[in-house]
């Protein structure tokens, strides 16, 4: 259960942060916001057989979770999987399509919207840390 003490100080940190010092978060977010890797240059010499694989892992996945209803999800992942991988094969031009059109940048760097409501942010994760360390605390009473 360590890892609910480690998800509540991570999110009462962040919620002080947006509280306290806004500044740090935007400074943290110009950090995160560099491109460190270009996939579609480094994945571009072997697409065909990244598609393949993509495909091979689908059909496997949607066959093996098939008959059991309760794992419908595994099956999304699949038809997922097999969707890129076709398009890997046999549409790469449509990939590059899909790329440039998750590639547009929707949010600006400096991410007005969040830090637009940054306290009504930052109070809720304040808020979602006292609860994640009261179902902490609740657990390992109960036990």
């Amino acid at each position: 259960m360590g890892y609910l003490i480690f998800a509540g100080a991570v999110s009462l940190l962040f919620g002080l942060l947006f509280l306290i010092s806004p500044e740090v978060l935007t400074k943290l977010g110009a950090i995160s916001n560099k491109t460190i890797l270009v996939l579609d240059e480094k994945i571009s010499p072997i697409k065909s057989i990244v598609g393949i694989i993509l495909i091979l892992a689908g059909v496997w996945m949607i066959w093996t979770v098939f008959p059991y209803s309760d794992l419908w999800y595994v099956t999304v992942i699949g038809v997922i999987a097999l969707f890129f991988g076709f398009l890997y094969v046999f549409f790469p031009n449509g990939l590059k399509f899909l790329s440039d059109i998750c590639n547009v940048m929707l949010i600006s760097p400096e991410d007005e919207l969040l830090m637009g409501a940054r306290k009504t942010v930052g109070i809720l994760l304040i808020i979602l840390s006292m609860y994640i360390f009261y179902v902490y605390y609740s657990s390992a009473v109960i036990k």
